[in-house]
């Protein structure tokens, strides 16, 4: 079935942190080429789909992408682009994420509140296929 980033976001808005995401929301992320990240406590950030990861991120920081993995820190010989997440228990948001990656946001409750503004993009828009002619 085929979803874009928006799609999908509109089906997991207001997830609840506790449950994990089914098994039909993981394959139509990877069938799609897209990636879900969120937050999974003080300290983990996660990455579900097109990239299956995990980053270890403290009450925030940047990430960077490439390809099929996250990195903390950015490599001077590799194109990786950045995902900036930012903790505040205090805001609105526990977390939330910013990156100049296309991407559509999605609600995360927690204790019935919101936790978390998570994020779906296309691994396509930042990395696109190549196609031989």
């Amino acid at each position: 079935m085929k979803f874009t980033a928006q799609q999908l976001a509109e089906q997991l808005n207001n997830h609840n942190h506790d449950d994990s995401f089914t098994k039909f929301v993981i394959k139509t992320a990877k069938d799609n080429r897209l990636v879900i990240v969120t937050a999974t406590g003080l300290d983990c950030i996660t990455f579900i789909g097109a990239i299956e990861d995990e980053a270890d991120c403290y009450m925030g920081g940047e990430l960077f992408l490439d390809k099929e993995y996250v990195y903390t820190r950015q490599s001077k010989e590799k194109d990786r682009k950045p995902i900036l997440s930012i903790y505040d228990k205090r805001a609105v948001y526990t977390w939330k994420f910013m990156t100049k990656i296309p991407h559509s946001k999605f609600v995360v409750l927690k204790n019935g509140k919101r936790w978390c503004e998570a994020i779906v993009f296309c691994i396509d828009d930042i990395f696109p296929v190549r196609t031989e002619s």
